[in-house]
């Protein structure tokens, strides 16, 4: 308990931090961000679907794997769920929305904490290989069409894939029945989920399906972005961006990946040749198109997956 408010505080104090480091910056370069500041607003119209698109694909992505696992969800209920855990990873410690979804498993459909985590390490290690695995097609194909090639991002990305990889291949099976108590009980549980999850190449088709629909989801929110902003950029390029902040977004530690999600962004599209100050501009734009669906959509989600957990509580 003690380590996990650590981290918390840590979490808060870092995001913070680049808050205000950021903060410091454009007060700096000011005349220079204003300058870059140029606001489509039609574009707006076109950002808001996407960013509700994106909460969908969390409830959907957490759908198709826990009806594989028996805990099948109509449409109001994984869409609830995903809106309310994205408002708590918005505003809460990091694994907020995870620890939500979890109970909400566990109390609602009876799904032990286990077996959850098992399922989210499979979404987690088919998420990584299938964003590294689009950035590695999009490098070569810049590289074909500009006769320039990022070998250091390859390299790192075609390690992620090939990790991802051996993981879901080479990972010892379980060795007999989980133990009866104890953490060798839930480990046995999450290794036997795990192994059961990885073995069924029907579930991992469709979740990687899904995850290529969210990448490619991603980009086309930041491909309106540059637009709404007046500085487009091409749908290879906001790929590689969206990418690395998936990635980036993957490993944070603080509330709603702030600062870090933010930076990456920042540092994925200085990387593909987009200004500093048009960068920053777009980080702050797609995070508060997100924070506005979220803060809309997110309490009448978070009202009802509450409720459910409340009566399966009492039941």
């Amino acid at each position: 308990m003690v380590s996990s408010r650590i981290r918390n505080l840590v979490g808060y104090a870092v995001a913070l931090a680049i808050i205000a480091a950021g903060a410091v910056w454009v007060a700096r370069n000011w005349e220079s961000v204003s300058a870059a500041f140029s606001l489509n607003p039609i574009y707006l119209l076109v950002l808001f679907p996407i960013a509700v698109a994106n909460g969908l694909y969390v409830g959907l992505l957490n759908q198709v794997v826990g009806a594989h696992l028996g805990a099948w969800l109509n449409f109001r209920r994984w869409a609830s769920l995903g809106f309310a855990s994205t408002l708590m990873n918005h505003f809460l410690p990091s694994l907020s929305g995870m620890a939500l979804r979890a109970t909400y498993y566990k109390q609602v459909e009876g799904m032990p904490f286990a077996r959850f985590a098992s399922a989210m390490a499979v979404i987690h290690v088919i998420n990584a290989l299938m964003n590294a695995l689009a950035a590695m097609v999009v490098l070569v194909w810049m590289r074909s069409s500009t006769g320039v090639m990022s070998w250091p991002a390859f390299i790192v990305m075609a390690a992620v894939a090939l990790c991802s990889i051996l993981l879901l291949t080479l990972s010892p099976k379980p060795s007999g029945p989980p133990a009866e108590s104890g953490f060798r009980a839930i480990w046995g549980t999450v290794h036997h989920g795990w192994d059961e999850l990885r073995s069924s190449p029907r579930l991992l088709a469709k979740v990687a399906g899904i995850v290529i629909g969210g990448i490619g989801l991603n980009a086309t929110r930041l491909f309106v972005v540059y637009l709404a902003l007046g500085h487009p950029l091409s749908f290879a390029g906001c790929v590689l961006v969206g990418v690395v902040t998936q990635l980036g977004t993957v490993l944070s530690f603080t509330p709603g990946a702030l600062g870090i999600r933010d930076g990456a962004i920042v540092l994925g599209s200085i990387a593909v040749g987009v200004g500093a100050e048009t960068s920053v501009l777009a980080s702050v734009l797609d995070r508060a198109v997100l924070l506005v669906v979220v803060l809309i959509i997110g309490p009448f989600a978070a009202l009802k997956v509450s409720r459910e957990i409340a009566r399966g509580e009492a039941g």
